[in-house]
């Protein structure tokens, strides 16, 4: 059984991870060249990642124009692919306490982290109940479900 660091750097749950970092943007230049190395990209990556060498790189920045001009700093691609795989591990990490505690519980903290949020940590109990009310807590079970296995089957996470 591996254990959960193991899995992030797991070559094949990496590849997963490229798969899904790539999506929207497969025709940039930056993908276009990590694909064109994958194995070795990849394998660096798991590398470092179990050596505790990995760093993630500075920021790139450029301008856009639409609709008003702005300035993005976005992460590189092999960094987007590690947050990509961190992602996925720590959701399920944390689904699987909440399934635990049970799936009232695990809405009643959403409703607390989107309050705290909101209002900057003054949780105001009239705020509280509207989020409550919402139609997306209405049906937060279902798409827990959906979403979590969507992503326990695109990566081979589940316990």
């Amino acid at each position: 059984m591996m254990t959960d660091y193991e899995k992030i750097y797991d070559f094949q749950n990496l590849y997963k991870a490229h798969t899904v970092a790539r999506r929207s943007k497969r025709n940039t230049r930056e993908v276009i060249e990590f694909e064109m190395n994958l194995g070795e990209n990849l394998t660096a990556l798991s590398d470092s990642l179990k050596n505790g060498t990995y760093k993630m790189l500075e920021y790139y920045n450029f301008a856009i124009y639409d609709p008003k001009y702005r300035v993005i700093h976005a992460l590189h691609y092999r960094d987007r692919v590690v947050q990509q795989i961190t992602f996925s591990i720590v959701t399920l990490i944390y689904y699987f306490k909440f399934l635990l505690f049970g799936i009232d519980d695990f809405q009643q903290y959403l409703i607390y982290r989107i309050s705290v949020l909101t209002v900057g940590n003054k949780i105001v109990p009239h705020f509280v109940q509207a989020v409550h009310n919402y139609p997306l807590f209405q049906n937060i079970k279902c798409y827990l479900i959906i979403h979590i296995t969507h992503i326990a089957t695109s990566f081979d996470f589940l316990p």
